[in-house]
């Protein structure tokens, strides 16, 4: 990759994986909403996958259940990110796991964010 794509390709990626500075997830029976800033998802555990708008593109939403984890997955023509977020009392770690055709291999991260009240 030449150097003005890699410096594009970089600043894409930075893009998508920097993390919200808050996150808030309800979870009410099978509905779970997702929420940072102005922005706000909400999907049908274990339902049909929802079209989302964002500054990428659309992709197909999904949630799940493993266990106590929350795993959210988004599929577009572009890849795949899969998004597992697990809580306890104190704090909540987001595993994230991004797929593309213009990765070489799978980019995996984790953030951790703290309980506020």
């Amino acid at each position: 990759m030449g150097r003005f794509k890699r410096g594009r390709a970089r600043k894409r990626l930075s893009d998508r994986t920097s993390p919200p500075q808050s996150l808030i997830i309800d979870i009410e029976g099978s509905k779970v909403s997702i929420g940072s800033g102005d922005r706000r998802l909400e999907l049908e555990i274990g339902g049909p996958p929802v079209e989302a708008k964002g500054s990428e593109g659309k992709a197909q939403v999904g949630a799940r259940m493993e266990g106590q984890r929350l795993i959210v997955v988004a599929r577009s023509s572009k890849g795949e990110r899969t998004t597992a977020y697990d809580a306890n009392e104190a704090r909540m770690l987001v595993e994230v796991t991004m797929t593309a055709t213009e990765l070489s291999r799978p980019l995996k991260y984790v953030s951790t964010y703290n309980r506020s009240e």
